[in-house]
């Protein structure tokens, strides 16, 4: 039997800041997870701790990187399956991923917000809301969501797709 939502709320510590932004972590208590096999709240293990502080650190860099044309640090962090669903709705590999990446961006100050890590195993999906401030100076906004798989002990990138 799972706590009552009281029961969460007053175990649920206060969340992660991400920008000036909270991270919420899913489920909704950082602290409380369902253990699958019986149903049954327990609290969250030092992994999913550090995997929530590694995948933070991850998802800054991503959006840095983005931001910035960094190949390098995107070549460290993408799995070789890596795919990309760009904003064009074209559907690009790795390579391909890491070509587009290495020209230099015409948006300024792109930000994440309302960060959102769900983890389930060694698989994570982080989704997220952006702004950005276009070429002509407009204020933008957009979203995202990467998929993250833990490969010998590493989280990599599996897969983003970008809306705008």
């Amino acid at each position: 039997m799972l706590p009552s939502r009281s029961a969460v709320a007053a175990a649920n510590g206060t969340p992660g800041s991400f920008g000036g932004d909270e991270v919420t972590f899913l489920p909704e208590n950082p602290a409380l997870v369902a253990d699958p096999c019986c149903g049954q709240a327990r609290f969250r293990s030092k992994t999913m701790t550090n995997d929530i502080d590694e995948l933070t650190a991850l998802n800054l860099d991503f959006v840095a990187s983005a931001q910035n044309s960094d190949v390098r640090r995107f070549d460290e962090i993408l799995a070789p399956e890596f795919y990309c669903s760009n904003p064009d709705k074209s559907l690009v590999d790795r390579a391909a991923f890491l070509e587009q990446t290495a020209k230099p961006v015409a948006i300024k100050n792109l930000q994440a917000h309302d960060v959102k890590i769900r983890i389930m195993g060694h698989f994570a999906i982080i989704h997220a809301a952006t702004s950005y401030t276009t070429p002509d100076g407009q204020q933008a906004h957009g979203r995202y969501t990467d998929c993250w798989a833990k490969q010998n002990g590493k989280w990599l990138a599996v897969s983003a797709h970008v809306t705008r």
